[in-house]
């Protein structure tokens, strides 16, 4: 279960999105969503004005997509790296947090569960949250929040590895906050809609984009289904060392082709600044997988808000392979609130954590241990 001083999971979750986000008179259009921030240092957002001013120092915050819950086999699409072996990502994102100081870390597709509760999920004690919880020292504190496959599952896998013996990994699929000092009023925010019909899609507005009509019909009937099971929480909490609140997410991922997926996020995005409009203003940091460039309008609603920690754009934070020659996208991002106490000072990605190697089938060392780099913001 974890050392005592880790916090029972007390959460106000916040559900359904049909009142938000599917007619022109409910959905709010953001500002505009490019990505033009310039830089006074290398990778940094601009200074700017603070109301506030931070608690007790800098923060330096690690959002990482650890990919620990993911397709098995080398060579296959969704393929994870070192999936059955989540003691290695674990030292490699300690490793990281101790080079960099951090006192915050973010991350998704982690394997975890909530301390205390009656039916804790198989092998919990072989999740990231518990192996993470053994090594950091006691002024830390955790907490999960589990997130859904599109068939309502959420128990982590683990495929087979010759020559030993599984299972070897546990718990349940999510997303997972470690703050160093602890924190307060943990929230989930359930990101998706809920309720949507395909006629909401005849009738999409601004920013959403347009449905084609090879995406309607049948495909868009059996899409919706399978999101009414799944969840793709938001989790944020209250630091007792800080005035920003603090939270990460990993929105809905889908083919870069289909306009579906992106009409999706885009919703979870209006979702998270309705839910979230006050600390939007009061201070806020957000991290996580977005599933989309800085530079999106289905980011708008946050871009257009918040500064982005701006990172080396040769820098990418994840790829995937077809052939020979990888895809490179950044899709991992930070930002805060421009009222907050801190500012972005030094934006960097950790590559070195993200396999490189062709993904091809064969017994071929990966060089990382996931398919996303880690996203290090040093905020003062």
């Amino acid at each position: 279960m974890g050392r005592v001083r880790r916090t029972l999971l007390t959460v106000t979750a916040v559900l359904g999105l049909a009142s938000v986000g599917v007619t022109a008179m409910a959905v709010a259009q953001p500002a505009p969503a490019a990505d033009s921030d310039p830089a006074v240092m290398p990778y940094a957002v601009e200074d700017f004005t603070h109301s506030m001013q931070g608690k007790t120092g800098p923060l330096r915050v690690i959002t990482w997509n650890m990919c620990g819950d993911a397709g098995g086999t080398r060579g296959a699409v969704g393929y994870c790296p070192q999936r059955n072996f989540p003691a290695k990502k674990i030292k490699a994102l300690t490793d990281l947090a101790a080079r960099h100081g951090a006192n915050v870390i973010m991350l998704q597709e982690a394997c975890g569960y909530t301390p205390g509760q009656e039916n804790p999920p198989p092998n919990a004690e072989k999740s990231h949250m518990r192996l993470l919880d053994d090594v950091l020292p006691d002024d830390w504190q955790l907490i999960h929040a589990a997130g859904s496959r599109e068939d309502g599952t959420k128990i982590c896998r683990a495929g087979s590895e010759p020559g030993l013996a599984g299972p070897f990994v546990g718990g349940e699929i999510g997303v997972l906050l470690a703050v160093k000092g602890g924190f307060t009023q943990p929230q989930i925010i359930d990101t998706l809609p809920r309720g949507l019909t395909p006629d909401d899609f005849t009738r999409l507005p601004t920013p959403l984009p347009q449905l084609p009509p090879e995406e309607s019909g049948a495909v868009l009937t059996l899409a919706l289904k399978n999101m009414e099971l799944r969840k793709s929480p938001m989790l944020c909490v209250r630091p007792n060392a800080w005035a920003e609140k603090l939270c990460t997410a990993h929105l809905a991922a889908g083919e870069t082709n289909k306009k579906f997926p992106e009409i999706i996020r885009t919703m979870q995005t209006l979702r998270i600044k309705s839910e979230l409009a006050d600390d939007f203003q009061t201070g806020i940091v957000i991290g996580g997988d977005l599933n989309a460039p800085a530079g999106s309008p289905t980011l708008g609603s946050v871009s257009g808000a918040l500064k982005r920690c701006i990172t080396d754009p040769a820098l990418h934070t994840h790829q995937t392979w077809r052939g020979a020659t990888p895809s490179t996208y950044t899709l991992d991002h930070l930002f805060t609130g421009t009222n907050a106490g801190h500012r972005f000072t030094s934006c960097q990605v950790e590559q070195s954590l993200m396999d490189m190697t062709q993904q091809a089938p064969g017994t071929q060392p990966t060089t990382g241990v996931s398919d996303h780099a880690p996203v290090i913001a040093y905020l003062d």
